[in-house]
């Protein structure tokens, strides 16, 4: 889904443009990642690398950590690494605050339901199956939200 519908969908919401912008570039875009959070990636990937590190045995954690923060809508795997990127970002968006989370959540859940519309399953169906894939990156606020607006998000995707 492109980032104009995110933001349309964002503002439906109560969420700000510049609260989805930010979480826009975080989920997609592997070249503009904004410098507080790139920060607070590498802040965590230290303290990661100093609880679980070389001592531990996982001497190449920090590499993983790193990567997974780099890969388009990684986050909502259920892998290892996008696991950690999940934690990473939803505990930075965190301290920018909720309308940073809620942004966050809504951008997974409309990538989701863009990316399963010809799956021939129903609104409902889809966000069932995201809980159940990807429980990090879902939200019951945001499930009600599109329940709610199910006729409009249904002919936005031709579901």
């Amino acid at each position: 889904m492109d980032w104009e519908t995110h933001n349309e969908w964002a503002q439906k919401m109560g969420i700000s443009e510049e609260a989805a912008q930010y979480v826009n570039r975080i989920i997609d875009d592997i070249g503009e990642l904004p410098d507080d959070y790139v920060s607070a990636v590498k802040d965590r990937a230290r303290g990661i690398q100093q609880d679980r590190g070389a001592k531990k045995g996982n001497s190449a954690l920090h590499m993983v950590i790193a990567d997974s923060t780099m890969d388009h809508d990684s986050s909502r795997q259920k892998t290892t690494d996008a696991d950690m990127a999940a934690e990473i970002e939803h505990g930075h968006l965190k301290q920018k605050g909720e309308e940073y989370v809620a942004a966050w959540y809504l951008h997974h859940h409309l990538d989701y339901l863009s990316e399963e519309r010809n799956s021939g399953k129903s609104l409902g169906e889809l966000l069932e199956e995201h809980k159940e894939k990807y429980p990090n990156t879902y939200s019951d606020t945001v499930a009600t939200f599109l329940r709610e607006n199910k006729g409009a998000i249904e002919n936005e995707l031709s579901l």
